[in-house]
């Protein structure tokens, strides 16, 4: 048993799914399969019910799982320790963001960190909100900038609230409602859509508005990235929703509020309660906080 076998382990565990952790940990799956039948034959039990799906652990697995958490979470802070007295931050740092945070924002973040602390690693993985919650629930994270919104359990998570910000129709030049400044939940409801995958905040919002207005929304395109959404906006192919802040970079689409109530999420710090956190990641988390909470995004 070594510690990459037991990472991996609860990588599985948490992630109920040998496909799903090894995408996550950019591992091929059967690298990763063949280590846990290893480790099987090892322990002389099967730690997993490979019947069900999603897969399960065994009361072994279970028994397991639970000492494995405490071991890695000493091993990491040992680790953390004994390189904090080389006197200068060391170590790897692997944040999770979204995208449109990521292109500007935290890309600003990384490289100011970087010219600060140059011997720690960082790594950086983009996602939607939800998919960046299942990998900090895979481990594969250290701290994600996510939405947080109606998904975040806060028994597994620490989150800390960084900004409001407002998510807003955005429209081409062309479009009738260009010259305005909100759109009526009303009109949305016959706008022709543009929307983002099922794990975007900005796509469980648009359920949640027109769920209020007894509809479902019908996407004419899906896209998996502001940039491409805004392009088929200018283009007059639909409307989307995004943060403001996205809005605001473009000047070639118009941002309108939605009435009578601005729809608005609130962008967080995320990390897991039982991951142990360096003086490195401390740092990290103090900076990226200051910088994003710096500007408002929010109505009015």
């Amino acid at each position: 048993m070594d510690i990459r076998q037991l990472t991996w382990f609860l990588a599985i565990a948490d992630a109920r799914s040998f496909s799903k952790a090894a995408a996550s940990a950019f591992v091929a799956q059967p690298a990763m399969s063949q280590q846990m039948q290893k480790l099987e034959r090892e322990l002389g039990v099967e730690l997993f019910d490979r019947t069900s799906r999603p897969i399960r652990l065994t009361p072994a697995g279970e028994h397991l799982y639970a000492r494995a958490v405490p071991i890695l979470g000493e091993v990491q802070k040992t680790q953390m320790e004994v390189q904090e007295f080389s006197g200068e931050f060391r170590g790897r740092i692997v944040t999770g963001s979204m995208q449109y945070l990521a292109s500007v924002e935290m890309a600003d973040i990384l490289a100011a960190y970087r010219n600060a602390h140059p011997a720690v690693e960082l790594q950086m993985r983009i996602g939607n909100s939800g998919q960046l919650l299942d990998l900090l629930r895979a481990r594969q994270l250290d701290i994600a900038y996510c939405h947080a919104d109606g998904v975040v359990d806060e028994d597994e998570f620490d989150v800390r609230v960084l900004r409001e910000e407002e998510l807003v129709v955005i429209v081409g030049p062309r479009h009738p409602a260009a010259d305005g400044t909100t759109m009526r939940v009303d009109d949305l409801l016959d706008q022709p859509l543009i929307t983002f995958p099922p794990g975007a905040a900005s796509h469980e919002a648009l359920e949640r508005i027109f769920a209020t207005a007894g509809a479902a929304p019908k996407a004419w395109f899906e896209s998996a990235d502001m940039a491409t959404a805004i392009a088929l906006v200018t283009r007059g192919l639909g409307v989307a929703l995004v943060p403001r802040s996205v809005a605001s970079r473009d000047a070639s689409i118009a941002p309108l509020s939605i009435s009578p109530v601005p729809v608005t999420l609130h962008v967080a710090q995320v990390s897991r309660l039982d991951r142990p956190r360096s003086l490195a990641i401390d740092a990290f988390a103090s900076r990226a906080a200051a910088a994003l909470s710096s500007t408002r995004y929010s109505p009015g």
